[in-house]
């Protein structure tokens, strides 16, 4: 078989690796974001008894004292909410929700809140979201109930992320599972001495894989406030490109954002886009007006020509799957793990 090929239809090649009692198939995990952290949570919760679990990462939940620009989780403001057509995007999302709805209470970071969303005269023509018959409580908001500028909005129950805590929770419980071995080191090409390769190296999938030429950062600046009286979750939509969101963590702070920079490496923070963002804000959430900031920040999205990359490829004598290319929708895609998962439990007994 060329390295390259993918196995059958039935995928005999790599279920005979996973389903074989002469030997304990070995999964390596690359990358410690969120996608990383979840797939192996999903890895050592699910009934695949038999496997061992390493996960590779040179950046760790913790590591954010400085911005370390391929390392991106740490620094999002995330809420669960939703804006792609795309049908298998949709069912990724219609999973995390489902996941959130029955797991988000015992979950360190995760917070059920109302959430908005809000349109200004350049958006009101837009569509009902697809998610209205999957979030709970979800109305379209009389004209009476907009604040002034708005000219759309819909109420919803949803949930957001405390995501420096959330990491840390799903790193503490691989800590301790005795299954699960974790690596600090740079990895530099795929791993051998495992059966499965789980590439979730975000932005940089490039350096990993080659032929990966696709990844490009979106540039985003937020301000972390205390603000214990913003009690909902909130975005903006007012024109292309342009939205603010106010992201309550649940411990009184609330994420500030954003900007949307295609392209943009800046790193330093631009104190007139800060200003903007706090100005906008205020205005359209009165309860920030009490707002106190504790820092502003940039980091960068991982974004990927095509979209997300989540599929299976047979590669030198392995399976890899690949999980990548979230851009700004890493948070609320954990159901990316439940679909890698999959393509590992394709088969009819436990390993």
């Amino acid at each position: 078989m060329n390295d390259q090929d993918s196995p059958s239809s039935s995928n005999s090649g790599y279920a005979k690796l996973i389903k074989s009692d002469k030997i304990k198939a070995r999964i390596v995990i690359i990358g410690a974001g969120i996608s990383g952290l979840t797939v192996a949570n999903h890895l050592i919760d699910s009934n695949l008894d038999a496997i061992s679990v390493t996960l590779i990462s040179r950046a760790w939940p913790g590591d954010d004292g400085d911005v370390d620009y391929p390392y991106a989780s740490p620094w999002a403001g995330a809420h669960w909410r939703s804006f792609t057509d795309d049908a298998r995007e949709q069912q990724i999302e219609r999973d995390t929700f489902h996941y959130l709805e029955q797991h988000g209470h015992k979950l360190d970071g995760v917070t059920k809140y109302s959430g908005l969303e809000y349109f200004s005269q350049d958006r009101a023509n837009v569509a009902t979201p697809w998610f209205k018959d999957l979030c709970p409580r979800f109305e379209t908001l009389a004209k009476a109930d907009l604040p002034k500028g708005v000219a759309k909005g819909f109420k919803f129950n949803t949930f957001t992320f405390n995501v420096p805590l959330y990491l840390k929770f799903l790193q503490k419980r691989l800590a301790n599972d005795p299954s699960v071995t974790l690596i600090r080191d740079t990895v530099a090409h795929f791993p051998n001495g495992y059966n499965v390769v789980i590439n979730c190296t975000g932005i940089s999938a490039g350096r990993l894989d080659m032929r990966e030429t696709g990844m490009y950062p979106i540039r985003g600046q937020a301000s972390l406030v205390h603000c214990p009286g913003h009690a909902v979750t909130a975005t903006y939509m007012i024109a292309a490109g342009l939205y603010r969101y106010a992201i309550p963590r649940g411990d009184g702070t609330v994420i500030l954002g954003g900007t949307y920079g295609v392209n943009d490496y800046d790193r330093e923070v631009r104190e007139d886009t800060a200003q903007s963002i706090l100005r906008d804000c205020k205005q359209t959430w009165p309860a920030l007006k009490e707002a106190k900031v504790l820092e502003h920040y940039v980091a960068f999205r991982p974004a990927r020509k095509g979209g997300l990359r989540l599929e299976e490829e047979w590669r030198n004598g392995q399976v890899v799957i690949h999980n990548y290319g979230h851009g700004p929708a890493g948070m609320w895609r954990l159901g990316t793990g439940f679909t890698g998962l999959e393509l590992l439990e394709r088969r009819s007994s436990p390993i």
